[in-house]
């Protein structure tokens, strides 16, 4: 999760750069579902261990230093991170995402890996949340999850 994420991150954000892509579009894939049904989740071990060292780094300094943070993305974070990290929710992550993104595409990222690293705590911290709240549920449960996030954060760019 830790080595794959900022290399996938960084690809997609300079195909997004690279082709000058608008944030804006048209609509979240409504097709059909994709995710089947797991009821046991093999890494928790491995996600518990991979979220306290993530948690770790998430200082007040650390926060502070993340120019392309929004103030209130900012501010919520200091106020949740890493104490209260349970209540970093999808709305939070939209929020990180689209800062980190936004900031991107308006200013040149000259290290797009270690930009990518920047964002690697939040989304551990999400896809671990994630896992924990979507243990009991439905596969279509998590499937509509994931795309009222896609609709958040489609909703975060028409609104930039």
């Amino acid at each position: 999760m830790r080595e794959m994420f900022p290399q996938v991150a960084s690809a997609a954000l300079e195909t997004l750069l690279l082709h000058k892509r608008s944030l804006k579009f048209d609509d979240v894939d409504k097709s059909d579902i994709n995710i089947t049904d797991k009821s046991i989740f093999s890494h928790s071990k491995e996600a518990k261990m991979i979220l306290e060292e993530e948690l770790g780094k998430c200082s007040k300094d650390f926060l502070s230093s993340l120019k392309w943070l929004d103030e209130r993305t900012l501010l919520n974070l200091q106020a949740i991170l890493p104490k209260n990290h349970l209540k970093f929710d999808s709305s939070h992550w939209v929020n990180v995402l689209g800062d980190w993104v936004s900031f991107a595409s308006n200013n040149s990222i000259m290290d797009m890996q270690n930009y990518s690293q920047e964002l690697l705590p939040f989304f551990v911290i999400r896809a671990v949340n994630f896992w924990n709240e979507s243990k009991n549920k439905t596969a279509n449960w998590v499937e509509n999850e994931i795309r009222m996030q896609a609709l958040d954060l489609k909703k975060y760019f028409d609104h930039k």
